[in-house]
């Protein structure tokens, strides 16, 4: 019919395609922003916050923008020379330094608050995001033992 657009020409279909990805990516830029500004707006509170939501609401980006894929490559980058850094530094750490640190650094913690130097809901909401080095550290030092001794090596005795 002359009327009715055919099946190969450009008619509504592009157009629908078109309109369908700008909703996708209307949607994913509403859920994902909102799950950063979610895991920032919870970052006070006891617990992983944005260390967790942030890279969820960066991957939900990420699938519907170029933009948010280039930041998520330039993290993983970062990520792996961070890893690369710690990995270097708990070869030379004895595991049995890590328990002792982390009850010191959780004894300052609680000495700080109960004696009132600082408010103690600052302390223990501080205390959480400053734990994350020293707990990355203790997870790098296991780590690495334990890829050690997957590869055979001796056990040092530490």
């Amino acid at each position: 019919m002359a009327g009715e657009p055919s099946a190969t020409s450009s008619g509504p279909a592009p157009a629908l395609r078109k309109e369908r990805r700008r909703l996708r990516q209307a949607r994913a830029l509403i859920i994902g922003t909102a799950v950063i500004l979610a895991g920032v707006a919870i970052s006070p509170l006891p617990g992983p916050g944005f260390m967790v939501l942030g890279p969820v609401g960066l991957g939900i980006l990420a699938g519907e923008f170029m933009w948010a894929r280039r930041i998520r490559a330039r993290l993983e980058s970062g990520e792996r020379d961070l890893r690369g850094a710690a990995d270097r530094v708990a070869v030379r750490i004895s595991r049995l330094f890590i328990l002792p640190v982390i009850a010191l650094f959780w004894a300052v913690a609680w000495w700080i608050s109960k004696e009132g130097i600082v408010p103690a809901r600052v302390v223990w909401a501080l205390s959480f995001p400053l734990f994350v080095p020293v707990g990355y550290l203790a997870l790098r030092v296991a780590a690495v033992r334990a890829r050690k001794r997957a590869e055979g090596e001796p056990r040092p005795e530490s």
